[in-house]
């Protein structure tokens, strides 16, 4: 029996670090204790640098002092739920370059305690599209706005 156990805790391991989403598990204390491969390429550490750190280092520094009281609020109410509800969320790469987030928060319960399990969404492709759409609607409205003035001046000409 005990052969099962090993093999499915490094099935769990590789599955955690091959889930296509960044994952970085933080104690109650706010100190990273795993994160997955994805998570190291998308903040730019290798995780040696990471584990046992303050997860405040991932969070820019205008953020960084409320932070641990959304922890502890989180783990007074522990329920899986989007992280930040309702305002942006930037993630601070090893670099210093920020970049936009969605995070989902999980609790898991593990034999060193309760543990807090974040899923990590890097945005910066989706803000990028939609500013790209955004942009592409400001100039459609631009060339309607155009159009509309040119055929109502014509208008005008033809009924003069």
């Amino acid at each position: 029996m005990p052969s099962n156990r090993i093999e499915l805790d490094d099935y769990l391991g590789q599955a955690f670090h091959r889930m296509p989403v960044a994952m970085i598990v933080v104690n109650q204390r706010g100190q990273i204790t795993r994160l997955n491969q994805l998570a190291e390429t998308t903040f730019g550490y290798e995780a040696s640098e990471l584990i046992g750190q303050p997860v405040e280092a991932l969070i820019p520094q205008r953020f960084r002092a409320a932070h641990p009281h959304y922890r502890q609020g989180f783990l007074a109410e522990t329920s899986a739920r989007p992280m930040g509800l309702g305002r942006d969320l930037s993630g601070l790469r090893k670099d210093g370059s920020e970049f936009p987030v969605e995070i989902g928060i999980n609790p898991v319960e593990t034999d060193e305690g309760p543990m807090i399990l974040s899923v990590i969404l890097d945005l910066s492709e989706r803000k990028q599209a939609e500013k790209r759409i955004q942009d592409a609607l400001t100039q459609k409205d631009l060339l309607l706005r155009e159009v509309h003035h040119r055929v109502k001046n014509n208008l005008q000409v033809i009924h003069s």
